[in-house]
């Protein structure tokens, strides 16, 4: 798949095409997947289970009072961890590349950050849940790509979207339940 994405866009990749590259028969394919949007669901599927467990990781190793705010800031090194481990992939994975798998890894995310939010009662959003993870994950994904436009190093990356973060969760817009 990551090799036919740095070729053509997703919606024009085969299942044929995908069979030829993977030396693979189209028999086989079909008993394992739908279509080629079960199988890239299934590639998310399995980053998300891999950011699951560098979560609990990291809460483990670095947040064991499970504070909300420390706990979001795992979740954020989880997905720049995601990215960083299969920038291969997520290099063609943007809105420009390839719409439909941006949108689909994007929900995803959307839905952990939504999940986290509304699970971490001491962690209160002075906006509403939805609200407040679509503003988290839009600026994520946004700075995400344009670092990755302009070629910036890894760790630069990192460092600005840390930054970035820090300063977010420094202003008011979380509020702490007593």
């Amino acid at each position: 798949m990551v090799s036919l994405l740095s070729e053509f866009p997703f919606e024009k990749i085969t299942v044929s095409e995908l069979c030829r590259r993977g030396q693979t028969s189209r028999i086989t394919f079909y008993t394992y997947y739908e279509d080629k949007y079960a199988l890239a669901d299934e590639i998310f599927t399995d980053f998300l289970d891999e950011a699951g467990q560098d979560y609990h990781r990291l809460q483990a190793m670095n947040n064991p009072e499970n504070d909300g705010l420390a706990g979001y800031e795992n979740l954020l090194e989880c997905i720049l961890n995601l990215y960083s481990s299969h920038s291969d992939f997520f290099t063609y994975a943007t809105p420009e590349k390839n719409p439909y798998l941006f949108s689909v890894f994007f929900n995803h995310i959307f839905d952990s950050v939504d999940d986290y939010l509304r699970r971490h009662t001491k962690l209160v959003p002075r906006y509403s849940i939805r609200e407040t993870a679509a503003l988290l994950c839009n600026g994520l994904c946004g700075v995400i790509n344009i670092c990755r436009t302009e070629k910036l190093p890894d760790a630069e990356v990192r460092r600005r979207v840390r930054g970035m973060y820090s300063d977010i969760l420094a202003s008011n817009l979380f509020l702490q339940q007593k």
